[in-house]
Order: structure tokens, then sequence, then C-alpha cells
């Protein structure tokens, strides 16, 4: 399987480990899709980690983390971010 992948990342001009970043960012893209989240609330968000079952944490790029049961609570936490940012200034 590793030669398999060493292929993969081979055709598209990259080593192994641009390529799995390259898959990791794919797999947060789909998520952020699948949840409908804004392309300003996007910016903020390193990565979500989690399912349906056990909720979703939340990892923001400025180190805070927030764990939700439901998509929509991530996006009403998302809103109620850019509120307070928008407050700020």
């Amino acid at each position: 399987m590793k030669q398999v992948i060493k292929g993969l990342a081979a055709d598209k001009g990259m080593s192994l480990n641009k390529y799995f970043l390259f898959l990791v960012n794919k797999d947060q893209e789909g998520l952020f899709d699948n949840m409908q989240l804004a392309e300003k609330s996007r910016e903020k968000i390193l990565a979500i980690k989690g399912n349906t079952h056990d909720g979703y944490d939340v990892l923001f790029k400025d180190g805070k983390t927030v764990h939700c049961r439901t998509k929509l609570e991530i996006r009403k936490c998302l809103a109620q971010d850019n509120k307070s940012l928008a407050q700020d200034t």
C-alpha cells in the first residue's frame, strides 16, 4: 500500500508529507462544506474533529477549542464569534 500511496503522490508531483497534508485539507474542506460553513468562518478554523454521535471539537487558529454537539451549534458558535469581533472594532 505504501508504494501505491507513493505513486499517487508522485503523480501529483508531491512528497508523501505534502500529499498527506493535501488529503487532510481536502477532508476538512469536505467537512466544512457538509456543515455549510461560510468562507469567513472557515478562515478562523484550524480543524474540526468528531462525528454526529460524539459531537465535534472545533480547533481555532487562535488556539481556542470549543466542543459542539451538532453542526448547528458549530454555526451558532461561529456566528457569535463573528459578532464579538465586529464589536471589538
